[in-house]
């Protein structure tokens, strides 16, 4: 049974009252925060501090993850999306506002609990210290969380009251940053380890999480860097990322799950949580009314379609397949060091997330006869194969079913886990001194652990040698090869493609990709959408959706626009607008 750190009946109500400041600082203010009123001794904090969690969730079941999971460049929507996912997005976006302010949110309601945690007398200075860490973590989640979307972000250190101050500016990159690498180090400072707690306590911050975001963190400080032309800067950070990724590998408090497939089964998620550094929590909430539900809607939106028992939606838990794995993308990564002489494919491709061929289990209940499903880059195979569909292969990764309706299902997101830390290292150590045995070393745990994944071991994907790699410029791409390949669906790439730089050292991967990979597959394609030609039995087109093709490099992709609304209402922004978005 999960238990979730999302507020029960009784706390949201308490918890409510807490997050009514509002979906945006700059909305009116009749009342100061209600910690205030309810928070008078130790044992009334953790009430207050799930809503937070609860809060943060928020995020991720909106825009916080389904903004960043379109706008990269492995997730394909199918058909016609909305403008929030075709880089057709401008500053009066919806889901750019809901982004922006949801994380606010939580910073101002942090702000007030950490406030009003100096107030109550703890008989256990041990638990006042844990409390501290855990806020000052999801706070500094939230501004680590802005930085990457948004770039410079107001730093608001207090709770907004009636008598507020409304008008900070825009804060510097480098300000944010500090922020976050302080909240995050209190946190490893005050957090328990994650084998030293219960599992009821599952989701809450521990030691091991604050020192895998001080790695990401540091690790994307030290790119920005990079990028900035401050290269005489990044060294020290990109120390301080594999010094924390290290600390997080040999703490013993987390391994690799010998299953790939394991870690997406949701009946066996306190396995997978043996690898999980730090998840947000979901569950299916059958008491869901008016409240909302506890639960996430993942497993709607990237499970097959069709597909029996994958998700909550009644009768039959069919997915709607919305969004799938980009065509181009699939063909990549199932060739080369990822495909084996035999046909072979790296298990992370072949098999876990990208079902190419399935059985309509649906209508073998109702018709009493299978009906094949195939989806690209299936063909048929025989004259009495049906033909494909223009579905683009999805994932497995989010699937559940014992789920109750369209957003009602318990597959958690996983924010961090174990082989993004192993892959960080990698990275780091790369950037300090190239391909070194031991980046490579730590860049192979991660396929062996692929390799070990089918009913019987495969060769593939075997692991990579030193000599295979010429160059850090050469070895930075296997790694976010290996990140696409092993992180796909999790929420990495928008960051990871404008982060990383090209071989040239002067270009993001985005840039390269919107520069010189989609003016090559849009003429490769015929600027056609991509269809399965019955004559010829062959797919044709461009092997991504054409309507999120953006109609060429800006550089203002690099960033979202800040919300029109913090301009119109907050003077302190002074014009001051991200590039490409005045």
């Amino acid at each position: 049974m999960k238990t979730n750190t999302k507020a029960s009946l009784a706390g949201i109500v308490l918890a409510l009252t807490l997050l009514s400041v509002g979906c945006s600082l700059k909305e009116e203010i009749f009342d100061t925060p209600v910690p205030n009123q309810v928070l008078t001794k130790e044992s009334d904090v953790p009430v207050v501090l799930y809503g937070l969690y609860g809060a943060m969730a928020d995020i991720f079941a909106e825009g916080g993850i389904y903004l960043p999971l379109t706008n990269g460049t492995e997730i394909v929507g199918l058909g016609s999306v909305d403008a929030e996912r075709t880089y057709k997005y401008d500053a009066s976006s919806n889901y750019v506002k809901s982004l922006y302010s949801r994380n606010y949110k939580v910073i101002n309601n942090a702000n007030s609990l950490l406030e009003n945690l100096e107030k109550i007398s703890f008989q256990n200075t041990a638990n006042a210290d844990r409390y501290r860490g855990e806020v000052s973590f999801l706070r500094a989640f939230s501004y680590f969380h802005l930085v990457r979307f948004f770039g410079k972000v107001p730093i608001v250190t207090k709770s907004t009251t009636s008598s507020g101050d409304y008008n900070a500016p825009r804060s510097s990159v480098d300000d944010v940053y500090k922020l976050v690498f302080d909240g995050f180090k209190l946190a490893s400072a005050t957090c328990p380890k994650a084998n030293g707690m219960s599992t009821a306590e599952r989701g809450r911050v521990t030691k091991g999480a604050a020192q895998a975001l001080l790695a990401e963190a540091y690790l994307t400080y030290a790119n920005y860097l990079d990028l900035a032309k401050r290269t005489s800067e990044s060294s020290a950070y990109y120390q301080l990322a594999k010094n924390y990724a290290d600390s997080v590998i040999l703490s013993g408090s987390y391994q690799l799950v010998p299953k790939y497939a394991d870690l997406f089964d949701n009946t066996k998620e306190n396995d997978a949580y043996k690898e999980v550094i730090f998840g947000i929590q979901y569950t299916a909430d059958a008491s869901a009314g008016s409240l909302g539900s506890n639960g996430a809607s993942f497993a709607t939106f990237f499970a097959p379609a069709n597909r029996f028992k994958v998700c909550g939606v009644a009768p039959d838990g069919l997915a709607s397949a919305t969004y799938g794995i980009t065509p181009w993308v699939y063909d990549l990564y199932t060739q080369g060091n990822y495909k084996g002489t035999d046909g072979t494919l790296d298990f992370r491709m072949g098999n876990t997330m990208i079902p190419t061929r399935y059985v309509n289990d649906v209508a073998s209940r109702t018709a009493g006869k299978s009906v094949e499903m195939t989806t690209y880059p299936q063909i048929r195979n025989s004259a009495t194969d049906v033909n494909p569909s223009r579905f683009f292969a999805n994932t497995t990764k989010y699937i559940d079913s014992r789920g109750l309706t369209l957003s009602n299902n318990g597959n958690d997101y996983f924010y961090i886990r174990l082989a993004e830390i192993y892959l960080i290292k990698a990275e780091a150590m790369n950037e300090l001194g190239g391909p070194v045995a031991e980046a490579i070393d730590a860049f192979n745990q991660v396929r062996a652990r692929a390799r070990t994944s089918a009913i019987f071991v495969s060769a593939v994907p075997k692991n990579l040698a030193i000599s295979e790699v010429n160059s850090k410029e050469d070895f930075r791409l296997k790694i976010y090869d290996e990140r696409v390949v092993e992180l796909y669906g999790e929420g990495r790439n928008f960051f990871d493609v404008r982060r990383m730089r090209y071989k040239d050292n002067s270009r993001t991967i985005l840039q390269y990709i919107i520069q010189d990979v989609y003016p090559r597959l849009m003429a490769e394609g015929n600027n056609k959408s991509l269809e399965f030609n019955t004559t010829t039995n062959q797919w044709e087109g461009v092997r991504l959706n054409v309507l999120q093709v953006p109609a060429g490099w800006n550089e203002k992709w690099l960033l979202f626009p800040i919300p029109a609304t913090e301009y119109l209402l907050n003077p302190g922004f002074k014009g001051d607008y991200n590039p490409g978005w005045n």
